[in-house]
């Protein structure tokens, strides 16, 4: 039988509880020693020795732990990234990352923060590593196969191979620059669809890269808590590795993942990470593994001596300093991960040529050229002329001028009808997307220069992010594109958007081209002017004094139902991001007209372009009197004293004691109403009578006289 420890969530295997029928010779890895020359510079201290006793660590205690999550596609790197990220709290970090069966869901690497023990870690998901002699067949391949008729000699096969091989290139280059930004990488196992070769070959690269000491094999998918006899040989054959006990886990189940924790807590305190670490330090660095200081890209060993410098100094004097969310927003192949990558000084480069001699072709081949130009060939951000090659929303830290920009990438956003309601991932993709633009500070909206006008669903998007209160900056990119000059594009995109609401007439329009780097320079100093106005407070005494002036130039209209007098009297701001200001009037029906001018007037006294300028109108009378009720339940009480003296009197005049000759004065006094009003009766009847009469002979005198 096994011998292995079952906790109540997990089953940690253990090296001596192999069966005697199961031992095998020792694997050729376990033999050779690796030097420290293997090893890079900034990474050396964090590694124990071959005799198992760790070096003296050198690293910050202020910055977080970071892991690193490998392996081949579809391993579930994804769903673990969710399990080991869902107790971070606070502010939005990004999102979880998309988890689908599909093979290759992933593709850049997504980072988010969490905590152990009291240790701020921060985790990296990367795709799935996979050689060029294991690529299959995707979607766009798929589709040239069935137009076969029109693509005889091939180009497009070969067209899209060269394209699927360009975009596993750089996702692997992504993989090898989060190896070499974390402290602990976890080598993520199928134990349900065994340990192969593929396994076994990224082992050896991971020893090629000198990784090893800081490497933990983690068995995924193996839940219950009695294993199968496969998952049981894929563990057993993982030994063979040469990187340690594997820890059985389901990511999926939230098995084994408290004794996956205790690990990493272990691993943090041998390499000299102190617990209690910063917060702030922790959401700095959530979106890359270095960050970005004054422009430019700190690598790692400048990071690491920077960090707790003047720009600490400065946070701890002026307080806790705000991240500038920044979202980048857009219809696909717009140029959204290329305009971040331009942004971080990191334009997008010509891929390096992989010709080889077939002496020189070896199974480490693809991944050793991959680690070798990571650094130098490839952006943060995967880009290619694939429309759809974003897929999750990736946070990249940036600072500029003093300020602490998070750049989101985020996936392109079809329109509704022309989406795949069939396919998850496109579901899932735009979904995340528009979850950013709800989070974020200020939404860059990317526009395609090429098609010289504002499409539809770009007009939704900005819309969308219109109503959800944020900053709003458009960034026409591909600008060398151009047929017409920038300033022409920007007034017609200015236009298209006045038509759709008048507020975002005055948007600020940035042209820009992330291939060659034209006017990328401007697009930082337009976020940072927008996110100001999105903070702008206007004083009380300032506003008051600019409603007189604008009544003086435009006094209020009578209400159009009672034709009567709108008074304003003052108006305060009551909240920002965005700017919502209270206007109170004596009257709460004011003209829509007259509302659309003030809130075009505050957008150009105070600068407030590109947000929604909210204004609501608030009566002095009615619900807002904080005095009516009390006059209401006055005016009610004395009515109610009024109904009861009448009441009162009435039941007092219908005989309460008054005996009979007080009936006998009412039957006298109504008898002689009722002779007074006979007289009156016969006064009239004569009166009648007379004038009747008299009416009689003056007719017969006028008849008489007319005859003579």
């Amino acid at each position: 039988m096994l011998a292995y420890r079952m906790s109540s969530l997990s089953l940690v295997c253990r090296r001596g509880s192999r069966p005697a029928h199961r031992s095998r010779p020792p694997h050729p890895l376990f033999l050779p020693s690796f030097s420290s020359t293997t090893i890079p510079l900034h990474h050396r201290t964090h590694f124990t020795t071959t005799n198992g006793s760790s070096k003296s660590s050198e690293v910050p205690h202020s910055r977080p732990f970071r892991i690193a999550l490998i392996g081949r596609p579809n391993v579930g790197k994804s769903t673990l990234f969710n399990r080991l990220t869902g107790n971070a709290k606070g502010q939005w970090t990004g999102g979880s990352a998309l988890v689908t069966p599909i093979p290759g869901t992933t593709r850049d690497r997504k980072t988010g923060p969490c905590s152990f023990g009291g240790f701020s870690m921060i985790v990296t998901d990367t795709g799935g590593l996979v050689e060029e002699d294991e690529l299959g067949m995707d979607e766009t391949e798929e589709t040239v196969e069935e137009e076969d008729e029109d693509d005889p000699r091939g180009l497009k096969r070969q067209r899209a191979r060269e394209q699927r091989k360009l975009l596993q290139d750089l996702i692997n280059a992504q993989v090898v620059q989060a190896l070499q930004e974390s402290d602990a990488v976890l080598f993520i196992l199928d134990t349900r669809g065994g340990v192969g070769p593929e396994e076994a070959h990224l082992a050896r690269w991971l020893h090629r890269m000198g990784v090893r000491d800081k490497t933990l094999l983690v068995a995924n998918k193996a839940e219950g808590g009695v294993l199968s006899s496969e998952m049981q040989t894929a563990i057993y054959d993982a030994y063979e590795f040469g990187l340690g006990d594997p820890v059985a886990v389901s990511a999926a189940h939230n098995e084994g993942i408290s004794d996956l924790a205790s690990v990493l807590v272990e691993r943090a305190k041998v390499l000299g990470f102190g617990s209690g670490g910063s917060s702030s330090s922790s959401s700095s660095s959530v979106g890359s593994g270095s960050r970005k200081e004054n422009g430019r890209e700190m690598d790692n060993n400048e990071q690491r001596e920077g960090e707790g410098g003047e720009e600490g100094e400065d946070e701890e004097e002026g307080g806790k300093e705000d991240v500038i969310t920044v979202a980048f927003v857009g219809l696909p192949n717009v140029g959204k991960s290329s305009l971040v990558n331009a942004t971080l000084n990191k334009r997008p480069r010509a891929h390096p040529s992989h010709h080889r001699h077939p002496e020189d072709d070896d199974e480490e081949g693809n991944l050793d050229q991959a680690a070798a130009t990571a650094s130098s060939a490839y952006p943060r951000l995967i880009t290619s002329s694939i429309a759809g090659t974003t897929r999750d929303v990736v946070l990249v830290d940036y600072s500029y001028r003093n300020h602490r920009l998070r750049l989101v990438d985020t996936a392109g956003i079809r329109k509704t009808g022309r989406q795949d309601h069939s396919n998850v991932l496109e579901h899932l993709s735009v979904t995340e997307a528009l979850r950013a633009v709800r989070y974020a500070n200020v939404v860059v909206l990317v526009l395609d220069g090429q098609q010289l006008r504002l499409r539809r669903q770009e007009q939704v998007i900005a819309s969308r992010a219109f109503k959800e209160g944020r900053a709003l900056v458009v960034a026409a990119n591909k600008s060398d594109l151009l047929l017409t000059s920038p300033r022409v594009f920007a007034e017609n995109v200015r236009e298209q958007l006045k038509l759709l609401s008048p507020q975002l007439g005055s948007l600020p329009v940035v042209a820009t081209s992330a291939l060659n780097g034209q006017g990328v320079g401007s697009l930082l100093p337009a976020i940072l002017r927008a996110y100001q106005a999105w903070n702008t407070r206007v004083s009380t005494g300032l506003l008051n004094r600019w409603l007189l002036e604008t009544q003086r130039l435009r006094s209020p209209p009578l209400t159009a139902t009672t034709r009567k007098t709108v008074k304003l009297k003052y108006m305060a701001q009551v909240k920002t991001r965005p700017p919502t200001f209270a206007l109170v009037a004596n009257r709460a029906e004011v003209e829509d007209s007259y509302v659309k001018f003030l809130r075009n007037r505050l957008q150009d006294d105070f600068g407030l372009h590109g947000m929604d300028v909210r204004l609501s109108i608030k009566s002095t009378g009615g619900d807002n009197n904080p005095y009516a009720a009390k006059a209401a339940q006055e005016r009610a009480e004395r009515r109610r004293a009024l109904v009861n003296k009448r009441r009162k009197k009435r039941a007092e005049w219908e005989g309460g004691g008054r005996g009979a000759d007080n009936k006998e004065d009412e039957e006298e006094r109504e008898e002689e109403e009722r002779k007074k009003r006979r007289q009156a009766r016969e006064v009239t009847k004569r009166l009648k009578v007379e004038a009747q009469n008299k009416r009689r002979a003056f007719k017969t005198r006028t008849v008489g006289s007319s005859l003579h």
